[in-house]
C-alpha cells in the first residue's frame, strides 16, 4: 500500500491485519504490555511481512493466540518477570575506582575559545550503560562526560582494574 508514494506496507502485511495477525508494536498497544515482552515470550509462527518506508522485515504475531497467552496465569507472571528483569538490568552499575583523570573543557566563543585542562586522581568512575559515565572525583564532585569523548582520558594500574572486575 502507497501512502503518498512510500510505500507503507507490503499487500501481504495488509492481508494479515485484516486476518487478526499484526506487528509486535500493534499487539503490545492493544494488549498493554512491553513490545519487548511480546518479541521474547509471545507465540510466533515465524510469519514476517514488510513494513515502513525501507521495506524491513517485520516479525507478525497472531492477535488471538496472544490473548490467550496473556490470558493465562502462567504468561501473565511470564510477563511481570520479564518486566521486573528488564528493570533490574538496567539499574546495572559497573564501577572502577582509582581512577587517573584528566579531561578538558572549553568555554568562550566560537572566535575566542578557551580550554581548561583539569587532571586528578582516585576518582570512581559509573557506568550504567549508554555513551555517558559519571565521575566523582575526590572532593564529590559528579562530572557526567561521553565516554568515548575526545577530551576525556582515563588510566589506571593493571591491579585496580583486574579488582574491579573480580568484584562484578
Amino acid at each position: 500500500m502507497k501512502i503518498y508514494g512510500v510505500l507503507t506496507k507490503s499487500d501481504n502485511a495488509i492481508e494479515a491485519e485484516s486476518q487478526g495477525r499484526f506487528s509486535a508494536s500493534e499487539i503490545a498497544r492493544q494488549l498493554c504490555v512491553p513490545c519487548g515482552a511480546v518479541k521474547a515470550l509471545f507465540p510466533h509462527s515465524g510469519e514476517w511481512h514488510h513494513v515502513g518506508k525501507y521495506a524491513n522485515k517485520v516479525d507478525y504475531f497472531n492477535l488471538g493466540d496472544c490473548e490467550e497467552f496473556i490470558g493465562d496465569d502462567h504468561g501473565h507472571a511470564l510477563v511481570d518477570n520479564w518486566k521486573r528483569d528488564w528493570k533490574s538490568a538496567k539499574l546495572k552499575l559497573v564501577i572502577f575506582s582509582g581512577l587517573t583523570i584528566s579531561w578538558e573543557e572549553f568555554s568562550g566563543g566560537f572566535c575566542h575559545p578557551n580550554c581548561h585542562k583539569y587532571h586528578d586522581e582516585n576518582a570512581a568512575l559509573i557506568y550504567t550503560g549508554g555513551t555517558f559515565v559519571e565521575i566523582v572525583l575526590p572532593n564529590g564532585k559528579i562530572l557526567k562526560k561521553k565516554w568515548n569523548g575526545n577530551h576525556l582520558h582515563l588510566s589506571w594500574g593493571v591491579e585496580t582494574a583486574l579488582r574491579s572486575f573480580s568484584k562484578r
